[in-house]
């Protein structure tokens, strides 16, 4: 019996142990987190005007934008590098010249001021000396972001 006895107040101790309440955990600080505000930045090619370029025929109007920088607005590249990307152009066409990237489709382009398209009979872009600076056909391998979907091509 005395066997028996100590059996049951062992298990007593372990049952009772086991019915204790755990112990709770620490609590955390609490932690407030404030929205975060977007600065006003304007992405690249917005805060500059796009005109539309032209010189005397065989040319037709081109998309350009002014980045002469007098300092008034900051100008950076938010640079690209293509594959398998051409310029193209046909005097018909509103668009005048655009890249035809490869299983891409194409994509708008605009070049700096000064620069004027010609075609004579194929599409020429020259730079604001006279100098012609790409044909049709020409491969492109990178350009700024400007806006939502077009590439800047030619500058520097």
């Amino acid at each position: 019996m005395r066997g028996s006895l100590s059996f049951g107040v062992l298990v007593l101790v372990t049952l009772v142990g086991c019915s204790a309440a755990p112990t709770p955990a620490p609590s955390l600080p609490s932690v407030t987190v404030a929205p975060l505000t977007p600065a006003p930045v304007s992405p690249v090619g917005t805060a500059l005007p796009i005109s539309i370029e032209t010189a005397p025929p065989p040319s037709a109007p081109i998309r350009t934008v002014d980045l002469s920088g007098d300092g008034s607005i900051p100008v950076a590249c938010a640079g690209v590098g293509l594959i398998g990307a051409t310029l193209q152009g046909d005097a018909s066409d509103p668009r005048v010249a655009w890249l035809e990237i490869k299983d891409h489709g194409t994509r708008g382009v605009l070049f700096p001021k000064g620069f004027t398209a010609h075609f004579t009979p194929n599409l020429e872009i020259l730079d604001a000396s006279g100098q012609v600076k790409f044909r049709a056909g020409d491969a492109i391998d990178g350009g700024c972001v400007w806006g939502q979907a077009d590439l800047l091509i030619g500058w520097p």
